[in-house]
């Protein structure tokens, strides 16, 4: 959908470039320093979508299913005995979100969706901040 990761992506498949360049030699081993630098950023993007999911299951599984069983001041549920409820809600509304962010984004015109656009990142705003609640509460 983004012309560039397919160019980030041509620059790095052709990396033996570089070297027929008539660069100097330690400029050449300077880009290659920044093409290793744009392999782990790509890499690391590519899984970011799945990171914050898989980071957001765990931590609301982990302060959910940890609730159940502990009868401590600590162990309580940090939704006040509604945590297994919260939690699949919020984490349809995160994948119904991604879903309709790629819908959107096959149109052409990035404006027509703008609410729809918005709603979603308000949504993933309330989804952070319930992590950064669970991250506290895990503490």
């Amino acid at each position: 959908l983004n012309g560039s990761f397919f160019a980030g992506l041509h620059a790095l498949t052709h990396w033996y470039y570089f070297w027929r360049s008539h660069h100097s030699f330690p400029r050449k081993l300077l880009l290659m320093f920044e093409l290793f630098y744009n392999l782990v950023n790509m890499i690391f993007n590519w899984f970011a979508l799945s990171s914050w999911y898989l980071t957001f299951y765990f931590l609301g599984h982990g302060v959910i299913n940890n609730s159940d069983t502990a009868n401590t001041g600590r162990g309580e549920d940090p939704f006040w005995g509604t945590g297994t409820y919260v939690f699949p809600i919020l984490r349809e509304l995160y994948l119904a979100c991604i879903v309709l962010i790629f819908i959107c984004s096959l149109g052409n015109r990035p404006q027509g969706s703008k609410w729809i656009y918005m709603v979603c990142v308000l949504i993933f705003a309330l989804i952070q901040c319930v992590l950064v609640y669970l991250a506290g509460w895990t503490v």
